[in-house]
């Protein structure tokens, strides 16, 4: 992230529990899983309209985000798996070595999942729609029940 950047900070509310927001100059900087810090007031209006998209997704809509994603510092590979990740539709999942796959490093299904536990950009960046092949969920940041949450949501059915 540049040092000219202004950072927001938005505390969105959800039924599992509070997400910390963080957006720069550019775009979408970060989603935690609790509120860290205190939110900011005055909000500039694309981080209030990527608010809403939220809100839309939250309340079980179909939401393609259309947002700048800032990723800086973050290491190649995984930039690229990130970026990757984002391109999955909602409803959909694929699993650790077809996302390996889709990145040219076929055998990078543990790679990928390296990736997916250091996504700064959870729910944008559908890190929750990446499932092992065969049963169980994987792992996520937020915890399994975000995991769970988040795919009952877009309707997506998994075996545990």
């Amino acid at each position: 992230m540049s040092v000219s950047d202004h950072l927001c900070r938005a505390c969105f509310k959800t039924e599992m529990g509070p997400l910390g927001v963080c957006w720069s100059d550019r775009g979408l900087v970060s989603i935690d899983f609790g509120m860290k810090g205190k939110p900011d007031s005055n909000l500039p209006a694309p981080f209030t309209r990527f608010l809403a998209s939220l809100e839309r997704y939250f309340s079980g809509r179909k939401t393609a985000f259309q947002v700048p994603l800032i990723l800086d510092g973050v290491p190649p590979y995984l930039k690229k798996v990130l970026l990757e990740c984002a391109q999955i539709p909602y409803g959909e999942t694929r699993s650790y070595g077809e996302l390996a796959a889709l990145t040219g490093n076929p055998r990078g299904a543990r790679a990928v999942g390296q990736a997916m536990a250091r996504n700064p950009i959870p729910v944008v960046i559908p890190c929750h729609r990446v499932l092992p092949t065969g049963k169980g969920l994987g792992g996520f940041g937020g915890g399994l029940d975000w995991k769970r949450y988040l795919l009952k949501l877009e309707g997506i059915t998994w075996k545990e």
